[in-house]
């Protein structure tokens, strides 16, 4: 009996070897990466103007008959963040944060809702209340605080004038306290001090 092999058989091990081969010729990308201190602040002295662009894409909501449900996000949505943050002493950074949201809402069958506007901006403060330096590296905590203030808009409706959900909405309509604590430890991969 003679055994006839197939010339295009190709071994698992050999097409596990294949699947790696293109990257070999791909080339060497670096990202920035986390800031490597968050609790000094910023720029002493100094400020900082910054841009964050964040968008969101969901796929339709299966089985919707009539009108938007309470509970919807929208199916496309970005949010533009302005930061502008002041270092007005050594260890005090004052930052003013101004989103611009665009939520879109589409069914599929009805024309999409949404707008653009303000969202809810935020006024924070950070205090450094600790830091230590040593041979080793240096030791730093601080705590930023403050509101988020109902700047963005609540009131947008939908084609016939109904008041569009919470989700869709720009603003959340509330005040509320933002607070965090960040500590930093710098030295351990041999990082220069930056502040």
């Amino acid at each position: 009996m003679v055994r006839i092999r197939n010339p295009y058989f190709i071994g698992p091990w050999a097409r596990a070897v294949l699947s790696f081969l293109p990257l070999l010729g791909a080339s060497v990308a670096r990202a920035q990466g986390p800031a490597p201190e968050t609790a000094p602040p910023l720029f002493p002295g100094g400020g900082l103007v910054s841009y964050n662009s964040i968008f969101t894409t969901r796929g339709l909501m299966p089985g919707i008959s009539n009108g938007i449900p309470a509970t919807a996000f929208p199916t496309f949505a970005h949010e533009a963040d302005f930061n502008f943050t002041w270092g007005f002493y050594r260890n005090f950074d004052l930052t003013v944060v101004v989103p611009v949201v665009t939520n879109h809402f589409d069914t599929g069958s009805a024309p999409a809702v949404g707008e653009s506007g303000f969202g809810d901006g935020m006024l924070l403060v950070k205090y450094r209340f600790y830091r230590r330096d040593s041979e080793r590296g240096t030791t730093q905590a601080s705590v930023t605080f403050g509101p988020k203030m109902p700047t963005g808009r609540t009131d947008l409706t939908d084609t016939n004038g109904r008041r569009l959900p919470a989700g869709l909405q720009p603003g959340s309509g509330s005040t509320d306290l933002f607070l965090a604590t960040n500590w930093t430890y710098t030295g351990l991969f041999h990082l220069k001090r930056l502040v």
